[in-house]
């Protein structure tokens, strides 16, 4: 499924994650034709080499498929890529690809366009952004035309999870060739089930369904997500039947939204952390004493009480656990006195200042 009308308002704090749930709101219904979706923030990219972020991939995989997918359970199902096979070291993956299948621009898919783009994605000089889902991959090679071999440094075992991820999307081998050194795709030409028809940057994206698409039709003819950082503007947005659906419903607007007839508010458990990073190889957060300090210094229950109204929890690990591998490390209490003995220990018995970056229109 492509269409994902879900929401989020998440939390996590340092490493002691607060763990979350996915609010979506859906509004009436407008005309099958448009489904209006209203969006916090503007992907930042779609070429796949550049996004870094949940609403590109939001875009983006309507648009592009990728060899595999992962269903909601985590279970790998076939897309681009029938069916596929590793050898008893676990090193070398072959791939049947999936036959009759064409590119929105009328390209064939085939294995040499599923190595193009993914030599693309690996190649230093590149620097994908996220190229570190596939920097397993040491040589690609094609046998035949729907034969795709894969040769890794190492056995690995989430290499058939990061191949689902919507940052390794494939696009038109034609658009790769015609890209100048160093550009980069500004409306990517992929194998989904919409097509980018327009993108008007700081308003909309524009996808229409593609009527040569190779899997089940979409019943939604056309789709707009919409920019709208600010929370309530979405909210209103949603309310007037000018979106017909929201992400990013902060509690606070549950039970508003949840009182009117028109308006259907979704709970789902989320697999995702929301936390703030730390660099650990910049002072003073390269001092394990700093970092235990921040993390006591924290008041996460309170914060999940007050701010978040009792919707999330705190975290027990850097992994959800509706995430496979979640394992509980157990949570740091709320103790300032701790924090202030350990930044004392630390060599800053009055404190330090730093910046905090953060998303805007996304939590």
């Amino acid at each position: 499924m492509h269409i994902r009308m879900k929401g989020t308002t998440r939390l996590l704090l340092c490493m002691l994650i607060i763990s979350t749930l996915f609010f979506s709101a859906c509004g009436r219904k407008m005309p099958e034709e448009l489904l209006t979706i209203a969006m916090g923030v503007e992907p930042e990219a779609l070429d796949p080499l550049f996004m870094t972020s949940a609403p590109a991939a939001t875009v983006s995989e309507h648009i592009t498929d990728r060899l595999v997918y992962m269903e909601e359970d985590g279970t790998i199902s076939p897309m681009l890529a029938q069916s596929w096979e590793s050898n008893a070291a676990g090193d070398v993956w072959t791939f049947k690809i999936r036959e009759g299948v064409y590119f929105q621009d009328g390209a064939k898919l085939n294995a040499a366009a599923v190595a193009m783009n993914l030599r693309r994605f690996i190649q230093p000089e590149n620097e994908a952004l996220y190229g570190f889902l596939l920097a397993h991959i040491e040589s690609i090679e094609t046998p035949d035309e729907y034969t795709l071999q894969l040769y890794l440094t190492q056995p690995f075992a989430p290499i058939l999870a990061h191949l689902s991820h919507g940052f390794t999307g494939i696009v038109s081998p034609l658009q790769l060739q015609a890209l100048e050194s160093g550009e980069r795709i500004e409306k990517p030409i992929g194998t989904g089930p919409y097509q980018l028809v327009e993108w008007r940057h700081g308003e909309h994206i524009l996808l229409e369904r593609n009527p040569d698409y190779w899997g089940i039709p979409p019943k939604i003819a056309n789709i707009r997500f919409m920019f709208i950082p600010d929370e309530l503007e979405r909210v209103l947005a949603l309310e007037s039947a000018k979106a017909d659906v929201m992400s990013g419903v902060s509690p606070q607007y549950v039970i508003r939204l949840q009182s009117d007839p028109d308006i259907q508010v979704e709970f789902q458990n989320s697999v995702r952390t929301i936390f703030i990073g730390l660099n650990v190889q910049k002072e003073p957060f390269n001092n394990v004493l700093v970092r235990r300090a921040l993390n006591y210094a924290i008041d996460k229950e309170r914060i999940v009480q007050t701010v978040f109204d009792g919707y999330f929890t705190v975290a027990d690990s850097p992994l959800a656990d509706t995430v496979f591998g979640h394992s509980a490390a157990g949570i740091y209490g709320y103790s300032p006195q701790r924090a202030r003995y350990l930044l004392e220990q630390a060599g800053f018995p009055d404190g330090f200042s730093m910046v905090l970056d953060h998303p805007s229109g996304r939590y």
